[in-house]
């Protein structure tokens, strides 16, 4: 995990959140279709040991071939491999499952909950993404400042853009940046971040 954001940071790139969103679909998935196949290979020994006894008891015609479970096993497993991929965010957000064995989804769900806190920070960043997106630049780029952070925001933005000039005691030490972020937010549109309030461009 490489690039995480929280709703500790005081200032988010929006690209960051689209890249760290398709890192951790990418980490889930794998996890995911990782514990669909050990279940499923745990199934073919259960399956294969019922089927080596039936087959060593029952008494077949010749024309009748052996019970075998093989093929049966890998359409389920290719078929759980497609479906996750397909699915995975409907799987993380638990909608409903498709016609797998119980003991299949139970894998899954252990999955998950060995990558709990993977799992919440996708949610978290898929629902700041819906929120956010449509405001500013979010495709291409829009920042996101934490409000506890937002003075300390707009006075770096006012030496910036050169209205103040940046590192000057007078009149820098003068001015009421509260206020001066409190005016600015009037630009600007509040989001939630998993409980936290962030503010972007509108």
């Amino acid at each position: 995990m490489s690039n995480e954001i929280s709703n500790y940071d005081d200032v988010i790139d929006s690209r960051d959140v689209m890249k760290r969103i398709d890192e951790l679909e990418g980490e889930l998935q794998d996890a995911m279709e990782e514990a669909v196949r050990a279940r499923l290979e745990e199934l073919k020994d259960l399956f294969q040991g019922a089927v080596d006894e039936m087959n060593s008891v029952q008494t077949l015609d010749a024309s009748d071939p052996p019970i075998e479970f093989d093929a049966i096993v890998e359409m389920a497993a290719a078929d759980a491999t497609h479906y996750l991929h397909a699915e995975a965010k409907k799987w993380l957000l638990w909608q409903d499952y498709p016609d797998l064995d119980d003991y299949v989804k139970a894998g899954v769900e252990d999955a998950l909950h060995d990558m709990y806190e993977e799992a919440n920070e996708y949610l978290a960043l898929l629902e700041l993404c819906r929120e956010a997106e449509g405001y500013g630049d979010w495709r291409y780029g829009e920042t996101l400042v934490r409000d506890s952070y937002f003075a300390n925001y707009a006075q770096q933005l006012a030496e910036d853009i050169g209205v103040v000039k940046e590192n000057a005691s007078w009149p820098n030490n003068c001015i009421d940046w509260e206020q001066a972020a409190r005016e600015l937010k009037m630009d600007y549109t509040a989001v939630d971040f998993d409980g936290v309030t962030y503010w972007l461009r509108s």
